[in-house]
């Protein structure tokens, strides 16, 4: 027995020290490097590598996050909690950390022995060349073993340089694959180039409201649009909820919406989003309400597909995703936040619809105005679109679509023209409805792509007056700068704009019913309050829509009365387009179908 026990130990002692050895010799090769570009995934890969450790300037030990990592590991290496390795690098969410990721150990000081650093590859033109098409000579793709010193120095500049260029809160987190402007970039970026020209699309401006379905009166919606003279309607239709199951979609409240809306002549732009949990399992980080595309793009054109056959000739336009540059509504464990990702996701929806409906238009989703551009949380929406265009995006879509909020800046106002009341969101350009619409028109041009309008399919200015919630927290604290009349000002005097612009083909605004919905930040921006009033901007829209319905009416094109009753749908009759005094007409009939009284007219002193 005791001689069983020695030969025991004797056997795992030789095969730990062959462990020992074996991982040694891992130890001393150094990573592998390259010159294409790095993508950032996260660490709960299931491949390993050797771990590295650099020094930061205060003499900390920095681990570099490698595959198959996760934060519980790494702080149980170093003798810590997982609490306490999270609060030392700031991260609020323990499940998500990122291959190449910087975390300083708390309380463990480098040392020559304990240290090892990666190569680090000098970048040659030729690779960054091939990571951002639209600003080669201006940006730098992050790579395995760079620190924000070693970058800054092999560029000329200084690590607070880039911490200021690039928005970066802690100047020891880098991710591999992050994108990070260098000095110069600002001379190169859509928005600062001069408009090279180009002819104007050959498009008439139409008008448009976002419109929230869910729970709603679909008869009163449609009433309250013709009632404003406008002729088009954007849905957003939530793929997570009308699809569940797979294979299982439920379209009650589509049906409605759009049999309603279509019997009316009103057109309809569905924008369609949010994948469900079923279509992506690799996110992970769905529990913190991110929304994202499908592992596979296949899914994603077989639900299109379903909803252009079922919809063939009454829906005229279909926008592909919202605001795919930012995380929250790209948040995937398959593909990063890149326009090429986004562009491959636009091209299956396309060859879907165009089998399903081959006269519906395609339309991409607007992208979120932000100069943050750290490749993980955002992508500059200029840089977003120009990479766009570099994957053939001319060849795709028939609108660009654009989201240029103007939060309480004046439509027609340039950066940085700060208003009077306005002590916030006034010292970018990306604050700017005009500004935003000009570099986007300037991008299009530049790729020779003049022909293809812009398609406004998000713009608005919120009041925090009347709101549901009346102090909106100090991160929408422009809501509070804007009052009811500016709002009905501002809302008018863009819809003007747009028309003069000649490159921009919709503008739909945001929004007709959000206080209706129970959307707290809808609401702000709501035509109708929420006790079901028309607020002053009601006014101010029906009168941009009856002026646009008498121009057309003049270039003697026949439009279709409608006639709303309380006991019906809108039927359609054929009659010439309503003049201002026959909607007036039409409006006190049909009030208990919701058709709303308008609020009073301003007096000349107002």
């Amino acid at each position: 027995m005791r001689f069983s026990r020695i030969s025991v130990m004797v056997m795992l002692l030789v095969f730990l020290t062959s462990l020992i050895s074996i991982t040694a010799q891992e130890t001393t090769d150094e990573p592998e490097t390259t010159d294409e570009p790095t993508t950032v995934v996260t660490a709960t890969a299931t491949a390993t590598q050797t771990p590295e450790t650099e020094t930061n300037n205060q003499g900390e030990t920095v681990y570099i996050v490698q595959r198959g990592d996760n934060l519980f590991r790494i702080a149980l290496q170093y003798g810590l909690t997982t609490e306490e390795l999270a609060s030392a690098n700031n991260i609020s969410n323990t499940a998500q950390i990122f291959v190449g990721q910087r975390l300083v150990i708390p309380g463990e000081e480098s040392t020559e022995s304990t240290t090892t650093t990666s190569a680090t590859p000098t970048p040659t033109a030729t690779a960054v060349d091939e990571t951002v098409t639209a600003t080669t000579a201006t940006t730098y793709t992050v790579r395995a073993g760079d620190t924000l010193f070693s970058i800054a120095s092999r560029n000329d500049t200084t690590v607070d340089e880039l911490v200021a260029l690039n928005n970066l809160t802690n100047a020891n987190t880098i991710f591999v694959g992050q994108e990070l402007r260098l000095p110069g970039f600002d001379a190169v970026t859509a928005e600062t180039i001069e408009d090279p020209g180009g002819e104007l699309p050959d498009v008439e401006l139409f008008y448009g409201l976002e419109v929230y379905i869910g729970g709603q009166d679909i008869n009163a919606i449609t009433a309250q649009i013709l009632q404003l003279g406008f002729t088009w309607a954007k849905i957003n239709v939530d793929w997570r909820n009308l699809e569940p199951q797979q294979g299982n979609i439920n379209f009650i409240d589509l049906d409605n919406a759009i049999n309603t809306l279509n019997g009316a002549g009103v057109n309809i732009l569905l924008t369609i989003n949010t994948a469900p949990d079923w279509a992506r399992p690799s996110a992970s980080q769905q529990q913190l309400g991110e929304d994202g595309p499908p592992d596979d793009f296949a899914d994603f054109a077989n639900f299109v597909s379903a909803i252009a056959t079922r919809y063939e000739g009454r829906v005229q336009a279909y926008q592909i995703w919202n605001e795919p540059n930012l995380r929250r509504e790209w948040n995937s464990g398959e593909y990063v936040i890149r326009a090429d990702h986004y562009m491959d996701l636009v091209r299956a929806a396309d060859e879907a619809i165009e089998d399903a409906d081959p006269n519906a238009l395609i339309i991409s989703a607007g992208l979120a105005p932000t100069g943050f551009n750290d490749g993980v949380n955002a992508i500059d929406d200029r840089v977003f679109l120009q990479d766009m265009f570099s994957n053939d995006a001319a060849d795709v879509l028939d609108g660009i679509g654009a989201h240029p909020n103007g939060w309480a800046n004046p439509p027609a106002s340039t950066c940085c023209d700060q208003s009077e009341g306005v002590d916030t969101h006034f010292d970018n350009e990306r604050f700017y409805f005009l500004n935003t619409l000009e570099a986007y028109r300037a991008v299009i041009n530049r790729n020779g792509a003049s022909s293809i309008p812009i398609w406004v399919t998000r713009f608005g200015w919120g009041t925090a007056d009347g709101a549901v919630i009346s102090d909106p927290g100090e991160t929408n604290i422009f809501l509070t700068y804007t009052d009811l009349d500016e709002q009905a000002t501002y809302v008018s005097n863009a819809f003007e704009l747009g028309e003069e612009l000649g490159f921009v083909g919709s503008m739909f605004l945001n929004n007709l019913n959000g206080c209706q919905a129970n959307d707290a930040e809808a609401c702000y921006y709501s035509l109708i309050d929420a006790q079901g009033s028309a607020r002053p901007a009601f006014r101010a829209v029906r009168s941009v829509g009856l002026a646009q319905v008498e121009s057309q009416s003049s270039d003697a094109m026949e439009e279709p009365e409608v006639e709303v009753t309380e006991a019906a749908a809108p039927s359609v009759q054929t009659t010439p387009t309503p003049s201002e005094s026959m909607m007036e007409e039409a409006t006190t009939e049909a009030t208990a179908s919701g058709v709303i009284p308008l609020p009073p007219s301003p007096t000349p002193d107002s």
